[in-house]
Formats: structure tokens, C-alpha cells, sequence
């Protein structure tokens, strides 16, 4: 024993005795009798409930506790339905625990670690289903996985005080590049949400359980409304681009995770380039970023599209740790989709074909599954009357570089005349380290309408075109503009950020991009309509 160990044995050792003498609570847990185990927090002091195991004669000590000596192949949690979710919660909060965190000592090895059985990195995400939520979390143990999830806050008194349990799908990842390591993806799929209430959740097993967490009702839909409040109300939606855990991106993370306490978010889209990358370092790295965003993610769903950094293994971190929606064109891989949300036809495209690796087959069914999605919307546009596209390659922007010349006019040539002949309204990008917004701007001409300004356009003629590919990427810098700027060029900035899209209505839609340092509003600018367009 090295005397960090040692030091580690002693505080235990102490805190219990302490633990036991100063706070001799105890819960009656499947006819087992639990003392509570006082564990420092950086917040308030909390209770964790020392976990019951059922082993064939283990008894819990501290030697095994501080070796972690458990053989996985004997390990079973024991399950009841008896005992409060919430009350569990409240005692073994595992939100602050950083991904892939194993206490205390030893890491690689056989053996199991005492939290690698609480849920983390925990996520939201709408499917291809109206009226469904999906919920995603990881363990590093297998066990019997659920979510229990309740409504609270709903119109027409639809609420309840029971919770219903839904098991999970489990699925085992190997994040590992160099190295085997297994983490269990759990995903449950909650049905028949009622778009006026407001439910919370829990993810864990009968021992184990998440903190409390809140999501709302309402969800996509992607066929002709059948009723008016669909399509009638306004929608708010955050768009980021390019992040990972970096400095920059923790500036991103902190505001965003105060913008969605203050302000009624509906929905987040991530243009690719996740964490820098999810494979990296046998996963951890991938692990990291998706415990720093679960204040988010685990709160408002929490969509994305792939970007070149998750091309590696055929897409397969993106694969294997987010479930997208799915239909027939993205045979099952949710690399691209779309849907309606209020008045806005929303579609996630998947550019990286025409790149790494170029794959023509893809190129052809990717291009008309948008010209299908588009002469689809078409039919109900007078409901639906705006259309936003979010790609994470650029399609206009103003950097010297080959992502703003060659490949910009590679895939330019596919769609642009498409989007000018189906009247998208709104394209947003990523892939270029900056903010940049363009004019209306169609085959390299701007097309200013007589009431534009430069922060107002109506009835523009051509997409507005918006990159903004810069909440935190892993150069800790971003990319600066060229010298001569093109006329399309509105508005630009190198600092980090992230962007809000709000459709009030069928005629008036603002977009606004943030700053993550000052916490500031950096740009903006309306798209109106004066008549809804058929």
C-alpha cells in the first residue's frame, strides 16, 4: 500500500466513525439496514447511502471498498420498487462526477470501481416519433436500467402524482482505441407525452438515481399539422458549433447552462465537431465533454449532426453515443433528418460525404432525400412557412482557406439553386472558427430587397447565410477574416459564442448570436415576411 492509499484508507476510516457516531441515520433498503456515509461535496454537504450489493457472502469493508476488488461477473444490484426515487436522489447526487470518474485509486484493471455504477452523462433527444422523449445515460456497470418520470405541471389538469417506470434498451460501447473499455449506454424512449405539461425524471435502477431533472412536453412533428396549436405558437432554439471541453468551451457551457434556467428554450442543435474528439484518449475525452454539457442536455433535447470530427471508425462515436431521429433515406444512422417545430421546418443535413470519405452513393441519396423533404414541406408551407437548414460545412464565409473556396462551391453546387427555388429562409453553419452572417446572397450576388437593412431583411430573394462555428474548438483560437471581404459580408467576430434562433410567428423570425465571455449579445437580425409563402 503507497501512502496515498494509505492516506485515502485513514480518511475513510475516520469519516465513517465520525459518520456513524455524529449521524446515526439509517434507511431500511430491501430488508437491509444501510448506514449513511458523510461524503465531502464542493456544495452543500450531502448524504450517500452506502450502495447495497448482493454477492454470495460479500461482506462490505474497507479494505474491498478502497480496492474496488468486486468481481463484475458477481455483481447484482438488488431491485425494489418500494423506495422513493426521489428520496434516493436526493441522497446520491452523481451530476458533479466527471466522466469515466472512478474512486479512488486504480482506473484499468478487472476489477469495478464504487461510482462506476451511477448514471452519467446523461441526455435528451426528440426521435422521429411525435409525442416522444428520449433518454440516453451511461454506466460503466451493466445493470437493470430505468427511467421514472411523472408529469407535473400541466393544463387541463393532466398532471400526475405517480411515477411510471419505463426499462431501458442497453447496449455495450467499446470507446477504447488502444485499450478495451466498456461503457453500457442506456436509452428509453418515454411515449404519449402531452404537449401541455411539464414531467421530471429520474435515471438509475432501484439503488442508484440520477439527480432530479425537468423536461417539456412538446415535441416535433413531421407531416401536415392537424391542428392549429402546432403550428401557431413560437419556438426558441439554441444552435452551437464546433465545442469541446476547452477553456473557451466552458465559457460556452457556464452561460448556456444559465441562458436555459432564465429563458424558455425549446430545443439545442450541435453542428458537429464534438469534443475533440470523442475517441480521443480511449474515450474520455469524449466522456468529459458529455458530463460538462449534462446541465444542459439532460434538461432540453440535445440534437446533432456529424461534422469531420466524427468520421473516424464510420461515424461511430456518433453512432453508438446519440440516437438521432431515423426514417428511410439514413438507413437507420441518423446522420440526417428533419422535422417541424411551431412554424419552422427544420432540416439537419450530413455534409461530410462529399469529404472524409467521399462517397458518391451517399452524395446522390442524401441530395434527394432534402429534394423529397423539401417538395414535402412545400405542400403545408402556408402552416409551415420557414424553413432553416443547419449543416456543418460551409456553404458561405470569408476566410482564406479551402473550407471557404473548393469546398464551399463543391456542395454550393448541389444545393444552392434547390434552396434559392424552395425559398429557404435561414442556413446555418459551422466547420469555420468564427461568426460570420451574410446578406441574402444567391451564386455569389447579394440580394438586398427595398426595405433591407443591414440587420433587417424582407422578403429576402436568397437564404441569409450564418456560420457560427465558434463555442469553444480545441486551437484555442479562431480563424481570422480575409483581408478583402466579399460583399456578402454583413457582420463578423473572432470571440466564442453560441446562437439563438426565435420564430415568433409565420412572419417574423430573429436570430441572435452571443458572446460567452461578456455574456453578451453580439449580432442579430430579423427575417420578415409580409405574406406567408405557398
Amino acid at each position: 500500500m503507497n501512502s496515498t492509499q494509505a492516506y485515502l484508507l485513514l480518511l475513510l476510516s475516520s469519516t465513517l466513525l465520525s459518520t456513524i457516531i455524529l449521524f446515526p441515520q439509517e434507511l431500511i433498503y430491501d430488508n437491509y439496514l444501510l448506514p449513511y456515509l458523510l461524503f465531502p461535496q464542493q456544495e452543500p454537504l450531502s448524504f450517500y447511502p452506502l450502495h447495497q450489493v448482493s454477492f454470495n457472502s460479500f461482506h462490505l469493508t474497507y479494505t474491498n471498498y478502497l480496492s474496488s476488488s468486486i468481481n463484475p461477473q458477481s455483481f447484482q444490484l438488488k431491485s425494489s420498487e418500494s423506495i422513493s426515487p426521489l428520496l434516493t436522489s436526493l441522497s446520491s447526487n452523481s451530476s458533479a462526477l466527471p466522466g469515466g470518474f472512478n474512486f479512488p485509486i486504480n482506473e484499468e484493471g478487472q476489477n469495478i470501481h464504487f461510482l462506476e455504477a451511477y448514471p452519467q452523462q446523461i441526455r435528451l433527444s426528440w426521435t422521429e416519433n411525435s409525442n416522444e422523449m428520449r433518454v440516453t445515460w451511461v454506466t460503466y456497470i451493466n445493470y437493470i436500467a430505468k427511467v421514472v418520470v411523472k408529469s407535473t405541471i400541466c393544463s387541463e389538469n393532466l398532471y400526475s402524482n405517480n411515477w411510471t417506470t419505463f426499462y431501458a434498451e442497453t447496449q455495450e460501447f467499446d470507446e477504447g482505441r488502444d485499450r478495451r473499455r466498456i461503457q453500457y449506454i442506456h436509452t428509453v424512449v418515454i411515449p404519449e407525452l402531452q404537449e401541455t405539461c411539464v414531467y421530471e425524471y429520474l435515471v438509475g435502477n432501484s439503488c442508484f438515481w440520477s439527480s432530479l431533472h425537468r423536461f417539456k412536453g412538446h415535441t416535433p412533428y413531421t407531416t401536415k399539422p392537424e391542428s392549429e396549436s402546432l403550428w401557431f405558437r413560437p419556438t426558441k432554439m439554441i444552435v452551437v458549433g464546433d465545442w469541446g471541453a476547452h477553456i473557451w468551451g466552458i465559457y460556452t457551457k457556464n452561460m448556456l447552462e444559465t441562458h436555459i434556467k432564465i429563458e424558455e428554450i425549446d430545443w439545442l442543435i450541435h453542428l458537429g465537431d464534438v469534443a475533440y474528439n470523442m475517441e480521443f484518449d480511449d474515450g474520455q475525452v469524449g466522456d468529459d465533454f458529455l458530463t460538462m454539457i449534462e446541465p444542459i442536455s439532460a434538461e432540453i433535447p440535445y440534437m446533432l449532426i456529424p461534422g469531420n470530427h466524427e468520421y473516424r471508425g464510420n461515424f461511430s462515436h456518433y453512432s453508438n453515443r446519440f440516437k438521432m431521429p431515423v426514417n428511410d433515406a439514413n438507413d437507420g444512422k441518423s446522420l440526417f433528418y428533419s422535422y417541424n417545430v411551431g412554424p419552422v421546418h427544420y432540416i439537419m443535413m450530413n455534409l461530410e460525404y462529399y469529404f472524409k470519405p467521399y462517397d458518391e452513393i451517399c452524395i446522390l441519396t442524401h441530395k434527394n432525400w432534402v429534394l423529397e423533404d423539401l417538395v414535402n414541406v412545400s405542400s403545408y408551407r402556408d402552416q409551415v412557412s420557414w424553413i432553416v437548414v443547419f449543416a456543418h460545412h460551409s456553404f458561405y464565409c470569408s476566410v482564406d482557406n479551402k473550407e471557404c473556396s473548393s469546398q464551399a462551391d463543391d456542395i454550393k453546387k448541389d444545393y444552392e439553386e434547390m434552396f434559392k427555388e424552395f425559398k429557404i429562409d435561414l442556413v446555418v453553419q459551422g466547420h469555420v472558427h468564427n461568426y460570420e452572417r451574410d446578406l441574402p446572397v444567391y451564386k455569389g450576388q447579394v440580394m438586398m430587397g427595398k426595405f433591407d437593412t443591414m440587420n433587417k431583411h424582407v422578403n429576402p430573394q436568397a437564404p441569409v447565410y450564418i456560420i457560427t462555428g465558434n463555442a469553444g474548438n480545441d486551437h484555442l483560437l479562431n480563424d481570422p477574416f480575409q483581408e478583402n471581404l466579399p460583399e456578402f459580408y454583413a457582420f463578423g467576430e473572432q470571440g466564442y459564442g453560441y446562437g439563438k434562433i426565435t420564430a415568433f410567428n409565420r412572419t417574423h423570425m430573429l436570430y441572435e448570436q452571443y458572446d460567452s465571455e461578456t455574456a453578451t449579445i453580439l449580432d442579430y437580425v430579423w427575417i420578415i415576411k409580409d405574406e406567408v409563402a405557398n
